[in-house]
């Protein structure tokens, strides 16, 4: 038993995946990269986040034409993590561990939602296309037809015609 599933696998059309995919990792370091900020005690101007993602996007565009190794993808997410501090924090920047561990947090937690995460969801679309496309059995429709008493008539005593002796005695 394999765990391919029965149907065709579902593809969304490749500008769709390379959309979906940029705005996927646009909003994970992003949001990621402001959390990671503010938990550990910084400021993030929902501006300046705002600012960051709608930069951010064209650049994961750019940057999804090709799958990236973990390893590329990493010192990406390292330089979106520095760029996020240094924007949020402008003049007073926040030094410390607590920061430091934070955004390391972050990339972490960015690097596996994004090396695993489209695959997940393209699992779960596989399976609910699967579900869906399940076959259905159509139902005859019966149509009830009234047919005029003498046509009944003529196709009983039709029969007894047919089947002789042995039909019951015809009404005088």
């Amino acid at each position: 038993m394999t765990d391919q599933p029965s149907v065709t696998p579902w593809a969304p059309p490749a500008w769709g995946v390379r959309a979906a995919r940029a705005a996927a990792a646009s909003v994970v370091v992003t949001t990621a990269a402001a959390g990671a900020h503010l938990t550990s005690g910084g400021r993030a101007d929902e501006a300046v986040v705002l600012a960051l993602a709608a930069v951010l996007a064209p650049l994961c565009w750019v940057l999804t034409a090709r799958r990236l190794s973990a390893g590329q993808l990493t010192g990406l997410l390292v330089v979106a993590q520095a760029v996020l501090h240094a924007a949020c924090s402008g003049t007073e920047p926040v030094p410390g561990v607590t920061m430091l561990g934070g955004h390391a947090v972050a990339t972490l937690l960015s690097l596996v939602v994004l090396l695993r995460g489209e695959r997940a969801l393209l699992a779960l679309a596989d399976r609910v296309v699967a579900r869906a496309s399940v076959p259905r059995v159509q139902v005859p429709v019966v149509r009830t037809v009234v047919a005029p008493l003498e046509s009944v008539d003529r196709v009983v005593r039709g029969l007894v015609l047919v089947m002789g002796e042995r039909a019951p005695p015809a009404a005088a």
